[in-house]
């Protein structure tokens, strides 16, 4: 496949966080009305462990270089919070404070209010990938939340309608990307959403087609099951996405597949094959369990996807989640997909 214009086999890249130092606690950017950094002693720490989590993916030998998320507080189950917060709270138009999350479990986590017409004022993601553009030549990858699961986190009380919400966050994120690109700080930008948001939001794949387009980069969807800590939080197959997924203009698709309550959604590949366009980003790499999975554990999983999905169409990457686990367990499983990688792309060179 191609990765801006450059052929790869089989590439292999990360999802998008990498796990923090114990030295590194508490949230790094300011707010849209504030400094990039809340102080100088965050910003050195994020620099600091930023340039860590980048040199440990060119150690590894990745094809691409995600951007880590070293931004966000980690090592607890409550990291999404800050992901939810971090776009609407660098944007005009917001406040930071609402009502409570309205989904179950989630009702100790407050929202973000809208109170004004949204505008992108200012870099939101700059900061850190001008870290990231500092210690790598390879291609980068931002992970942002998508459009439409952001707008299900804001307390709207300025559009009074979900859709009209979600449409002008995406002319939000179109400046942002735009912005990226002209400085030449990202090469790749990846959705993160979680897959029952396309039933909650139907016009899911127009956010994102609206989000991107006239941006130079290629576009990556992880569709998530909520993978945090040690427990998935969405029941179910992925395949509640389809087809709507394929209606994104998007280069890859990444869904978790490695561990067994995932696994099965590989057979939904087989009703909805993947356009000639898009690659299959295939989570073989069981994040949840610590213990390395093994190289040949790993071959066999590739293997099994190679069944389904043709080999210049798959990026190898890990099920997401590395956040909140120790930095040497995401080098040993990681080493080990690396090491899999090599011997899968023997056989099809």
């Amino acid at each position: 496949m191609k990765i801006r214009g450059k052929d790869y086999l089989l590439p292999v890249v990360g999802v998008g966080s990498w796990p923090r130092p114990k030295w590194m606690s508490g949230r790094v950017l300011g707010t849209v009305d504030g400094p990039d950094f809340l102080s100088f002693e965050a910003r050195e720490k994020f620099e600091d462990c930023t340039r860590l989590a980048i040199q440990d993916q060119e150690m590894l030998g990745f094809d691409v270089i995600s951007d880590a998320n070293q931004y966000m507080e980690a090592a607890t189950p409550f990291d999404y919070e800050l992901l939810f917060e971090t776009i609407p709270n660098r944007i005009k138009g917001t406040v930071p404070y609402g009502p409570s999350v309205p989904f179950p479990g989630w009702e100790k986590f407050h929202t973000i209010t809208v109170n004004s017409e949204l505008k992108w004022v200012r870099p939101i993601f700059a900061p850190v990938l001008e870290v990231v553009r500092r210690y790598t030549d390879k291609p980068i990858k931002l992970n942002v939340f998508g459009v439409a699961g952001q707008s299900l986190f804001l307390n709207d009380e300025y559009y009074g309608d979900p859709e009209a919400l979600a449409f002008a966050l995406a002319k939000v994120y179109n400046d942002e990307f735009k912005d990226l690109v002209s400085k030449g700080l990202v090469d790749i930008v990846q959705f993160l959403d979680l897959s029952p948001n396309y039933m909650a939001t139907p016009y899911i794949a127009d956010t994102v087609n609206a989000a991107t387009e006239g941006v130079d980069a290629d576009i990556w969807v992880h569709s998530c099951m909520g993978n945090a800590t040690d427990r998935f939080y969405v029941p179910g197959s992925a395949d509640v996405m389809m087809p709507d997924a394929l209606k994104i203009n998007m280069q890859v698709l990444h869904l978790a597949l490695a561990h067994p309550l995932r696994s099965p959604d590989l057979d939904m590949f087989k009703k909805w094959p993947l356009p000639r366009n898009v690659a299959l980003g295939a989570g073989v790499v069981d994040v949840k369990d610590p213990t390395p999975d093994g190289v040949d554990t790993i071959v066999a999983r590739i293997e099994r996807i190679l069944e389904v999905v043709d080999p210049n169409q798959v990026v190898l990457m890990p099920d997401c989640g590395w956040m909140n686990k120790l930095r040497h367990t995401a080098w040993d499983k990681n080493a080990e997909l690396v090491a899999a990688a090599n011997i899968v792309r023997a056989r099809y060179q």
